[in-house]
């Protein structure tokens, strides 16, 4: 190597150096403005989300007192003691249950009449008829029908039975009662159905009619002797001489 190229060795390392400075600090001030561009950004974008609340709901109305005077407590009353009778209290009748009317009178206490061993819409026992069972046919009491009714053969009342009456009961009037005849021509029962306006001359009527009357009974088809009721209608003349009704 020559004196020449020793001396120039230095030099060049003198200049890499520096232009390796230079190129650092090139770099690195590139670096940080790319880097405050990028934080802009960012923060640019960050503040389009902005978020707002809602605004608070408006105050409930306040309620309009009332215009009505209030009520005052009642004055004081002077010390007592109750004592240990109480007041009764008052009593409700019960409500009566309905009855349920049958369709025909009897003796019984049930709401529709039959002999039979099965619901229908009769009062007879073989299921077939719609009467006390004396009109159509079947095997109950009834009697299959009446051929011919019963009619009174012996027995009469005049106003003679009732002269010993007092003379308040003693009246003008009619009287009707129905009559059940027996298969023995015996009046068995006698309802007053139109009164004559006594009590007691309609009692005596019935009376008179099931001590004295005797009748053919009825008798169906088959010529059997069969119960029916007849009406039977009394005139009374106790005060004028010559009946007029």
């Amino acid at each position: 190597m020559s004196y020449l190229d020793a001396n120039r060795t230095p030099e060049r390392i003198k200049s890499a150096i520096g232009v390796a400075l230079i190129l650092a600090v090139g770099g690195y001030a590139a670096l940080t403005v790319r880097g405050s561009e990028v934080l802009s950004a960012a923060q640019q974008t960050l503040s389009t989300f902005d978020v707002r609340t809602p605004p608070p709901p408006p105050p409930a109305p306040e309620p309009n007192p009332s215009k009505a005077k209030e009520g005052k407590a009642a004055p004081e009353n002077v010390r007592a003691k109750p004592t240990q009778v109480v007041a009764r209290k008052p009593f409700t009748p019960p409500i009566p249950l309905p009855v349920k009317a049958a369709p025909v009178a009897g003796e019984g206490n049930a709401s529709a009449a039959g002999a039979g061993d099965r619901p229908g819409p009769g009062t007879g026992a073989g299921g077939v008829g719609d009467g006390l069972g004396s009109g159509g046919s079947g095997n109950g009491t009834g009697s299959g029908g009446i051929a011919t009714n019963a009619r009174r053969i012996r027995g009469d009342i005049s106003d003679r039975d009732f002269r010993k009456l007092p003379a308040s009961i003693k009246i003008d009037g009619t009287v009707t009662a129905l009559v059940t005849v027996g298969t023995d021509g015996r009046a068995k029962a006698c309802t007053i159905q139109r009164s004559s306006g006594s009590p007691e001359l309609d009692a005596r009527t019935c009376e008179l009619i099931k001590q004295r009357f005797v009748y053919e009974p009825a008798r169906d088809a088959a010529g059997r002797a069969v119960e029916s009721k007849i009406y039977r209608t009394q005139r009374y003349c106790l005060v004028a001489r010559v009946c007029t009704i």
